[in-house]
């Protein structure tokens, strides 16, 4: 599957060309935006710092330096989760496995956490 990723200094972008949505990070602000025609989706703030966008399948992750979240392919937030560093995750099957300084936990992208 086709897609762009750039990222530097806190800043990045991942664009999904099946529903022409353009992510964007940089900072403490994201957002989205469709493409052709132009429209802005949404804005808003990732609370100390977006860190990077990854694509799973029909959902895209955003880390940031607090938060763990999700949208759909089409731009629509799906689910979001506190975190604190350090932290890192891996997708598995449709399964994140989260791991918070130690403390391990997993769930399913689709259905987010509980």
């Amino acid at each position: 599957m086709f897609q762009i990723i750039w990222q530097c200094l806190q800043s990045g972008i991942l664009y999904v060309p099946e529903t022409d949505i353009l992510f964007v990070g940089a900072g403490e602000r994201i957002s989205a935006f469709h493409i052709n025609p132009y429209e802005k989706l949404w804005l808003d703030t990732a609370d100390t710092g977006f860190w990077f966008w990854a694509r799973f399948g029909e959902y895209v992750v955003m880390s940031a330096e607090l938060e763990l979240a999700a949208w759909r392919i089409t731009g629509e937030k799906h689910w979001t989760r506190f975190v604190e560093p350090p932290w890192g995750y891996d997708v598995l099957d449709g399964q994140i496995n989260l791991d918070i300084m130690g403390d391990k936990t997993s769930f399913s992208l689709e259905k987010g956490p509980t």
